[in-house]
């Protein structure tokens, strides 16, 4: 397969080197490329005959090679760091005059945002303007999730009478309905922070076009520090902070465990799980994915620290999360790596589970078994069909143990349908895993919530007014 032609739609850059001496440059412009200006994806293609190449342990004919690729770690790129610029100062003064006027200016945090690396800029910038914040999923952390300017128990309401939105490293896409009314206001006007030029305008921001600020985050926000000198955002509306509060109680209600003989609902095994781990959260990777798994796990799950969780991101890709997670376990080997899966995302890529324990990286996975694909049905309905053959196309199996798939790769599983086997499951498995490095998959019995209605938990309620100026593809 031409997997170089294959992946260069997606990828910034996509090559294969024609000999082993032109791998150290290629591996190099691959690196840069990743770096500079948006960061990206990049993909080197090593030919099988490449990769299974004989040297001779007394030879140094490929001794320049080696030599130049550990030299790649050391590189002007990695050195230096992608340039840095900052927008126009006229553009700067139009948009601190923009924020100035204001009633109720928001900030839109996005995984842009969380990837230039200037967390603390941003929080000083945040809390010295009293501005209300709103985390996209892979933005959230850059400002704690408890601090009491994040604005996403009350998120509709926010989105909707913010007069003034700054975006950083945020796009108004699907995750942000495109900037469009009825989830906006009508009026709203965006400060759209981004590396990229072309992206800004894109969809709700067309018409504040002009407010664009291309540059780089962190120096752009320190100018708008400046320029905003002294400056404090209204306080929030008292609209607003009932409805964080009633939000904030529903949570607390819906997460209540009763003593009864149902299944448990992810809220409550949330509760559970998130009880345990606590005094460890700074220290702990979430990788999410699965629609209602992924979905309510973003109000349950605060994040503290930037760069401390991986969903389904932009294009909401499933079967991912176990490759992010093993990618997340190389890269941070000292942080532990909890993968919450629903049962159909899981099933994407579960044979992964040979890889991680194969490579020994202790990883604690969560399958949410609710046995469907966004809910599942009534047990009854399984015995009543021969061979399954009419069952919806969202059923999957019922009760499937994947605690035994677990177990057949050498992986410790755990079958889990109470309250009591979820909490001393959960922290055997977190205790193994401190003790012996040890992974550990639960395999979690919910309740199906049959008769739900198929979407994400952001799609329900408001009527579009207009017709969808959306002009954004897919982007990595």
């Amino acid at each position: 397969m031409d997997q170089v032609s294959l992946l260069k739609p997606y990828v910034k850059f996509s090559t294969r080197p024609r000999s082993i001496q032109a791998l150290p440059q290629l591996v190099e412009k691959a690196l840069k490329d990743c770096l500079v200006g948006v960061p990206g994806v990049t993909y080197v293609d090593l030919p099988g005959d490449m990769i299974q190449m004989k040297v001779d342990a007394d030879e140094d004919v490929h001794e320049d090679v080696l030599v130049a690729l550990k030299d790649i770690s050391c590189s002007e790129v990695l050195e230096t760091g992608a340039p840095k610029f900052l927008p126009e100062p006229s553009a700067l003064y139009r948009a601190c005059k923009l924020i100035k006027s204001a009633k109720f200016p928001l900030i839109v945090l996005g995984k842009g945002a969380a990837y230039s690396d200037c967390p603390e800029i941003l929080r000083s910038f945040i809390t010295s303007h009293n501005l209300a914040f709103l985390p996209t999923p892979m933005g959230k952390g850059i400002m704690c999730d408890y601090s009491q300017l994040n604005v996403s128990s009350c998120r509709s309401a926010a989105l909707k009478n913010a007069d003034v939105i700054i975006l950083v490293g945020a796009r108004l896409n699907w995750i942000l309905h495109f900037g469009e009314s009825p989830r906006f206001n009508e009026d709203v006007k965006f400060i759209q922070l981004d590396l990229s030029s072309e992206d800004i305008g894109n969809n709700g921001s067309l018409t504040s076009y002009k407010y664009g600020l291309v540059g780089d985050i962190g120096l752009t926000i320190e100018a708008l520090d400046k320029l905003l000198k002294g400056y404090n955002a209204p306080s929030l509306p008292g609209t607003l902070k009932d409805i964080i509060k009633s939000n904030e109680s529903k949570l607390a209600k819906r997460e209540e465990y009763f003593s009864t003989s149902s299944l448990l609902n992810y809220f409550q095994v949330y509760k559970i799980l998130k009880d345990i781990i606590t005094p460890i959260e700074d220290d702990i990777i979430y990788v999410i994915e699965g629609a209602n798994t992924m979905d309510y796990a973003r109000q349950c799950f605060p994040a503290t620290m930037p760069k401390q969780r991986l969903d389904a991101g932009t294009n909401a890709t499933m079967g991912v999360g176990l490759g992010y997670a093993i990618a997340a376990k190389i890269s941070h080997p000292k942080k532990l790596v909890l993968a919450i899966e629903g049962d159909s995302a899981f099933g994407f890529s579960a044979m992964e589970l040979e890889t991680i324990r194969r490579a020994n990286l202790p990883v604690l996975i969560v399958v949410m078994n609710n046995s469907g694909i966004y809910h599942g049905i009534k047990p009854e309905r399984y015995l009543s069909n021969d061979d399954n053959q009419n069952l919806p196309s969202t059923a999957l199996g019922y009760n499937v143990r994947y605690d035994l798939l677990a177990k057949s790769f050498g992986i410790t599983g755990y079958y889990c349908d109470t309250y009591g086997n979820i909490k001393q499951s959960f922290t055997k498995a977190v205790d193994n895993y401190y003790k012996k490095g040890e992974s550990s998959l639960l395999n979690i019995i919910i309740d199906p919530a049959v008769d739900t209605k198929l979407q994400f938990g952001w799609q329900s309620g408001g009527t579009k007014k207009k017709k969808s100026t959306n002009t954004s593809s897919p982007k990595l």
